[in-house]
């Protein structure tokens, strides 16, 4: 009997000394947070338009998913339209070539400073390598929006970017902007409370009327996202998770390439 009450006695000694440093583990990381304060920031304003776009005139320090600035800290700054860009003219200085960026997080980049982003990266490298008797300058300008489709894209092009009246367009895409194209679901406010999610996509639909351009149909990406379709029926529906080769999937996506031609993009930009 005394050695059950000596080994009670242990045991009840070891859990009190447990939940005490627990305890203290909990209260260094409240007084640590509150020293270095993470900073939640809806940094995205609804648009009748496009369905969001990033705040105007916004500055604040994205954290992004860590819990505080001392982990992960980016000062960001939105222009007066709602991009991670300068505040350009309208109207473009005489001699300078304009090229716009369009995508989603990465081109507006907030997990980078704004000189590391790569419209800022590009500007740099092409007015370095301009030869001494050009006067001619570039500016690349950023209008990617976070969470964005390739439809919502193509959107923000015809209401913001074709105003700057840009000389080369670039559209960056990756696998999740094709899911985007389709799905309702916010990408943006994911991780907020519900009552202030912004689930307000333009939906671009695969079986949609001829006479409304889908961006899928058009760039010749419904193969694309059937492909994808398929990969992820069969990883749901086996155990072993199927993926093609690095290879064939960059030649499935090099043979999609050639297929965008100059009139279909003109196509679908036509107001």
């Amino acid at each position: 009997m005394k050695k059950v009450k000596s080994i009670l006695k242990i045991l009840s000694a070891q859990t009190l000394t447990i939940v005490i440093l627990l305890v203290l583990v909990e209260i260094s990381g409240k007084i640590y947070a509150y020293f270095n304060p993470g900073y939640e920031t809806l940094y995205a304003i609804p648009d009748k338009f496009i369905g969001w776009r990033l705040a105007p005139d916004l500055n604040y320090v994205s954290t992004g998913q860590n819990w505080y600035a001392n982990e992960f800290g980016i000062k960001i700054k939105h222009n007066s339209q709602g991009f991670r860009d300068y505040n350009r003219t309208l109207t473009k200085p005489n001699g300078t070539k304009r090229i716009a960026l369009l995508g989603d997080s990465s081109v507006s980049a907030r997990q980078v400073e704004f000189k590391n982003t790569p419209g800022q990266v590009l500007e740099r490298l092409l007015n370095k390598n301009l030869k001494s008797k050009e006067r001619r300058a570039y500016e690349v300008l950023n209008f990617g929006i976070d969470g964005i489709g390739v439809g919502q894209s193509f959107l923000t092009y015809r209401k913001y970017a074709n105003a700057y009246d840009p000389d080369y367009v670039f559209l960056f895409i990756f696998e999740g902007d094709v899911w985007r194209t389709l799905a309702p679901q916010s990408a943006i406010t994911n991780s907020v409370e519900s009552d202030r999610a912004l689930i307000i996509r333009p939906i671009f639909n695969l079986t949609s009327d001829k006479d409304i351009p889908n961006p899928l149909q058009i760039l010749n990406f419904k193969t694309f996202y059937e492909y994808l379709v398929g990969l992820k029926t069969k990883e749901l529906g086996s155990e072993n998770i199927f993926s093609h080769t690095e290879e064939e999937y960059l030649d499935l996506i090099n043979a999609l390439k050639i297929l965008i031609t100059e009139k279909k993009l003109l196509k679908f930009l036509k107001p």
